[in-house]
């Protein structure tokens, strides 16, 4: 694992592989091992994958900074600048492809293709499991329910004393917000863009994903049957079918 000193960070990565490179960006309190160490190898076959840890998760520390979708983009930015590793291929799942969306609007020059999987503009995709969950969730509760999950976490952070008071920050700066990222942002865009969702998505609506496509000039949208909104783990064979031509196979 590699770091990145960055607005009082340090940010986690790896980078695997040769060829193209395909930036990784996990879903909301996870880290990228967990959420796509299964077909990280594949991908490194074809790619040079780097793969990071948000601020604050995984093995990222936190900086105590305020926390936005738009800044876990800027950390994207400055990783692909430090390793002059753009323009990439972008891939993020659920936050992870918030934030690859601020980051092809915001940083086009760092994106040639961005691929987002389970993610929404603002709280009108809320399904209503989704919207519950994140408006009432608190660090207790995800103490209690993701036991497991805490105890990796711990593990790995550089800052184990700092995870709840962190997902409290994310909980009321991110996560509870009304808007993510506004249409006039995502008209911004000029990467190759496809919103990839699982039919059976649990927090974000297929007409809403429908709706972030049409918002997006030239976007695309693609539907993985029978699969949940962590489409890699419920249905791997579907996902694959249809993450590979959207990335190039």
């Amino acid at each position: 694992m590699r770091y990145l000193q960055h607005e009082g960070a340090a940010l986690a990565y790896q980078a695997i592989g040769a060829g193209p490179t395909l930036l990784l960006l996990h879903g909301g309190l996870s880290d990228s091992e967990t959420d796509f160490s299964s077909i990280i190898p594949r991908l490194a076959e074809r790619f040079t994958v780097v793969a990071m840890d948000t601020r604050g998760q995984g093995r990222s520390s936190w900086g105590g900074t305020s926390l936005s979708y738009r800044r876990f983009a800027d950390d994207a930015a400055a990783l692909l600048r430090h390793l002059a590793a753009g323009p990439a291929i972008v891939m993020g799942l659920s936050d992870g492809g918030i934030a690859g969306l601020h980051l092809a609007a915001h940083h086009p020059v760092a994106v040639v293709r961005l691929i987002t999987i389970g993610s929404s503009a603002d709280i009108s995709g809320d399904t209503p499991l989704g919207g519950p969950a994140i408006r009432e969730f608190t660090a207790e509760m995800f103490a209690i329910s993701q036991a497991k999950r805490l105890a990796r976490w711990r593990e790995l952070s550089p800052a184990p004393e700092e995870i709840l008071p962190y997902i409290n920050a994310l909980m009321h700066q991110v996560w509870r917000l009304p808007v993510y990222i506004t249409p006039a942002e995502l008209a911004q865009i000029t990467a190759a863009t496809a919103i990839v969702q699982g039919d059976h998505d649990e927090y974000v609506t297929l007409e809403h994903a429908a709706a972030l496509q049409a918002a997006i000039p030239g976007g695309v949208l693609a539907i993985v049957p029978d699969a949940t909104h962590l489409i890699l783990d419920s249905n791997p064979v579907a996902a694959w079918r249809v993450l590979a031509p959207l990335l190039g196979y």
